[in-house]
């Protein structure tokens, strides 16, 4: 996205550490995976200055919404727990879709 340089640097770095922290540890059968959500409906996502921000990703999202706090927590649980016990050096979107793309609404806006 636009303008956003500084926030994607940080977000490539942080996959990159996941890759590599997982092949360094995964020796020590220490798994290392990064949760990657959008916006998530918590009081800082409605902060002063942000609200076109969170229109934009509501409208763009293809579920049509932002995250609930929940639904990021239950992806952190599956990570912590045995059932993800050979998931290793992953970087799972919590995302409603987005990162698959705009939603068509989003898409049939932006085109009239």
């Amino acid at each position: 996205m636009p303008y956003l340089g500084a926030l994607a640097s940080s977000k490539w770095a942080v996959l990159g550490i996941t890759q590599t922290a997982a092949l360094e540890l995964g020796t020590k059968q220490i798994r290392v995976n990064a949760v990657c959500p959008t916006s998530v409906d918590t009081p800082r996502a409605y902060a002063s200055g942000g609200e076109p921000q969170l229109r934009m990703e509501k409208r763009a999202v293809p579920l049509g919404r932002i995250a609930k706090p929940e639904e990021v927590a239950a992806v952190v649980h599956f990570l912590a727990s045995e059932d993800s016990s050979f998931v290793n050096g992953q970087s799972i979107g919590v995302d409603g879709g987005f990162s698959a793309g705009m939603s068509i609404d989003a898409y049939n806006q932006l085109a009239q």
